[in-house]
């Protein structure tokens, strides 16, 4: 399903963000509250069926309805075609549909018209077409698109011959992955026999449980909840809690946020408020915002608040800033305000710099001023680089250099440099030139040594004496 427009908006600046994020930990370590939830193992996607208006569309001559389908601008209705096709040859003829797909010019077309095929294959003789898979593809995505449709049609018939099968043939990630699909199409046909065998098994790949978790809460959150409850190993139980957390929260998040509020006290507390914060905050954000602040004060309500702050900034920010003024608790506003910092520089970095310099003098402005330079190098570094060199020598300044530096440090080390030295307090940038020139011996020490050496004589001495001592030290 397409996401809408507003929700792509806001992933696509989260992903700025995160990036941000990374970059800031050259400057600061992580504070409290920060802890953020597992992240989610990759779900292989249900093999889609075609829908009646494919079906019609892939009616006539093969190569004539192919031509059309892979000629076709729109995606959607190109998809559907290339579907229909694919099950109707494998009714007609496997070695028909196997012939057509080696003539699909274009590759994502060809992986779609695959699954497709090896799904409906599956569906008839589900070995015959996993074992063509293994014999006849070569090791890469075209061979793990066919197993995993494949596996994933056979999962829902006969799951145990399935696991079988996957057991005794395949190895490494593409066991893994096999199995991961297996378990979703199970799970999709009798959810509770899945996590009975999945329990039995022992493991612990998350791959595995998150397509459980995630099918099965999309079936009926309530028992895939109390399902997560029973498990006895720790890390799987934390992570199938955080796993329904979520998807529960995208289908009905006041349901989800019901059942999951008397669970928030603790350490795991962290994970499952940022699991329903992600998840209901780009839908609702106000309302989120009241359930937020229901939450006993201390770490988790502070961490989930600082998760809204992130996604709501990236959605509206001016409803997110008005938001942060009403809030009583100092610790809370303050972690609020350095995510909405970071959230904002990412997309209008100086509107953001222009916000945080009305804020009052303190760690939260502070903090909130690194985050928006910090999200502003990652995500825009060249015309960070210009509005660097408008600015008068002073700590705004500096930080900014301190971050841009931090972003050029593992692909342009000598621009690194250049900026550290250029920043105009004195402790700041003897910590800067070393910091970063000791990086630079990591990546490459040859080259680290040289630009030393040609540039020794422009550096001062206090520089001198920290990049002295740094080029001494055992890598």
């Amino acid at each position: 399903m397409a996401q809408p427009a507003h929700l792509r908006s806001v992933l696509l600046v989260l992903a700025g963000v995160v990036i941000g994020l990374g970059v800031m930990q050259w400057m600061r370590p992580q504070r409290s509250g920060e802890t953020s939830a597992p992240a989610a193992a990759k779900t292989v996607p249900p093999s889609e069926n075609p829908g009646s208006a494919g079906l019609a569309s892939a009616q006539g001559d093969p190569m004539s309805v192919l031509s059309r389908a892979i000629s076709n601008p729109d995606r959607d209705e190109r998809g559907e075609t290339l579907r229909a096709l694919a099950a109707r040859l494998v009714a007609e003829d496997v070695r028909k549909a196997l012939a057509i797909a080696a003539k699909i010019p274009d590759a994502g077309d060809r992986l779609e018209f695959l699954r497709a095929l090896f799904a409906a294959w599956a569906a008839k003789d589900p070995k015959a077409a996993m074992e063509y898979a293994k014999a006849n593809f070569p090791a890469g995505i075209q061979q793990s698109e066919a197993l995993v449709a494949a596996v994933e049609k056979w999962g829902g018939s006969n799951p145990r011959e399935a696991w079988l099968w996957v057991e005794a043939n395949l190895s490494g990630p593409l066991k893994e992955e096999a199995a991961t699909s297996l378990v979703q199409g199970w799970a999709r046909r009798d959810p509770e026999s899945a996590a009975a065998w999945f329990v039995s098994t022992g493991s612990t790949s998350q791959s595995m449980l998150d397509a459980l978790v995630t099918t099965w809460t999309g079936l009926d959150a309530k028992s895939a909840a109390a399902w997560a409850e029973t498990l006895s190993h720790p890390g799987n139980k934390e992570t199938a809690r955080v796993l329904v957390a979520s998807e529960w929260a995208r289908q009905n998040p006041a349901d989800a946020a019901a059942y999951f509020t008397p669970m928030m006290t603790g350490a795991a507390a962290i994970n499952l408020g940022s699991a329903l914060v992600n998840s209901w905050a780009a839908a609702d954000p106000a309302a989120t915002a009241e359930w937020v602040k229901k939450l006993p004060a201390g770490e988790a309500r502070t961490n989930a608040a600082g998760t809204l702050a992130t996604v709501w900034a990236a959605s509206d920010i001016h409803a997110a800033v008005k938001w942060s003024e009403s809030i009583d608790d100092a610790e809370m506003r303050d972690g609020v305000i350095d995510h909405l910092g970071t959230t904002w520089g990412a997309i209008e970095p100086q509107k953001a710099l222009d916000w945080i310099a009305t804020l009052p003098a303190g760690d939260a402005k502070t903090e909130a001023t690194k985050g928006a330079l910090g999200s502003w190098a990652a995500t825009h570094p060249q015309a960070m680089e210009v509005w660097i060199s408008t600015q008068p020598a002073g700590p705004l300044a500096d930080e900014g250099r301190m971050n841009l530096a931090a972003v050029y440090a593992d692909s342009n080390q000598s621009d690194s440099m250049r900026l550290a030295l250029a920043i105009s307090d004195p402790q700041m940038r003897g910590d800067a030139a070393a910091k970063f020139f000791g990086h630079w011996r990591k990546v490459n020490d040859a080259a680290a040594q040289q630009w030393l050496q040609s540039n020794w004589a422009q550096l001062s001495a206090d520089v001198q004496k920290r990049l002295g001592r740094e080029q001494k030290r055992n890598l």
